[in-house]
């Protein structure tokens, strides 16, 4: 899930050695997406912003981190 939706101006910030290891060269090149899990009582779904998917769509690489120091957690509820 695009982590846009769920906070305004979601921010990651990704460290050197993974900007490295994906070849990530230029920012329009990332694709962020955070998993979404979504249980039996789906009202119950929530969103991990703590460890977004980092992709390089030129590349076709991509990891899943978890950033230092991030302010996100786990089990951001989709539904309030």
């Amino acid at each position: 899930m695009d982590p846009d939706v769920i906070v305004e101006n979601y921010n990651v910030n990704v460290d050197d050695d993974t900007i490295k290891s994906l070849g990530i060269n230029d920012d329009s090149d990332v694709l962020v997406l955070c998993i979404v899990r979504i249980p039996e009582n789906f009202k119950d779904a929530t969103v991990n912003l703590m460890a977004p998917i980092i992709i390089n769509r030129t590349a076709g690489k991509g990891a899943q981190i978890i950033p230092e120091n991030t302010p996100y957690n786990v089990r951001h509820r989709l539904f309030i």
